[in-house]
């Protein structure tokens, strides 16, 4: 009786969604390409209905989204761009909902060491003692790139080295090979942090998250476009991105859900 009931619950789950369904989410990069790809995945795998990635960067996505073809059903932005976007009439009403928490972190090249950063003098005088710290130039409209920069102008990092680039920052310094072995990069945690128990392994090259008093981190939202043809579908995405069993997936890829 039990099979018989599991059987009958997966087809129902099943029915719900359109038949050969497509949905396509607008994102920018702030939330990990490959995570999120995982998540669409295992929603497809469950549902049927394909889910197709357009990443882009925020310029692009907040001046594209109403207007591109085929039409975004879905976008994920950082709160305070999705707040703009939500003012000015470019997403569903009541069709966003909150997805996690990013972090920003320090860097450092493989085999370098990795000093304790966990309050802002420490910080201060890591960033100091680095023959230059790189990140991503604000110029791209990033969130998380205009918080570096912010943070960095601050008096008590006076005399830091900066170099703004014009890719990853912090692929440019592990994969790439630029700076020296005291250079450092600050940018998006995309891996599992230091201390939740896979940190070493999966990220070493990663000193930490920044200390959380200096509140170091993106808040991400998604909403449904007011020009989708699925929003069935849509919503049920966005409720399967929200599910339990979506956490660890997302922690993976460095994102912390509500």
């Amino acid at each position: 009786m039990r099979s018989i009931c599991l059987a009958i619950g997966i087809l129902a789950f099943a029915s719900s969604f359109s038949q050969a369904a497509e949905l396509r989410i607008m994102n920018t990069g702030v939330v990990n390409p490959p995570g999120l790809r995982n998540v669409t995945d295992a929603f497809t795998k469950k549902s049927g209905v394909k889910v197709t990635i357009v990443n882009t960067d925020a310029p692009s996505a907040l001046r594209d989204f109403g207007t591109v073809t085929p039409a975004a059903d879905l976008i994920i932005l950082p709160v305070q761009q999705m707040g703009d976007l939500d003012f000015q009439g470019g997403i569903k009403p009541n069709h966003f909902a909150p997805l996690g928490r990013i972090g920003i972190g320090l860097w450092a090249k493989a085999g370098a060491p990795h000093p304790d950063i966990s309050t802002l003098p420490k910080l201060v005088a890591v960033l100091k003692s680095a023959s230059v710290v790189m990140y991503n130039d604000p110029v791209s409209g990033s969130i998380p790139d205009q918080y570096i920069d912010t943070l960095l102008r601050q008096p008590e990092f006076a005399g830091v080295k900066t170099m703004k680039t014009t890719g990853d920052a912090v692929a440019g310094l592990i994969r790439r090979g630029a700076g020296d072995q005291n250079a450092v990069a600050l940018g998006l945690v995309h891996a599992v942090h230091p201390g939740d128990g896979e940190g070493p392994k999966d990220a070493p090259e990663l000193v930490g998250p920044l200390s959380a008093d200096l509140k170091p981190y993106v808040d991400m939202m998604i909403a449904i476009s007011p020009r989708t043809t699925d929003e069935k579908d849509a919503a049920a995405l966005i409720s399967f991105m929200n599910q339990p069993d979506m956490i660890p997936i997302w922690k993976q890829r460095g994102m912390y859900p509500y």
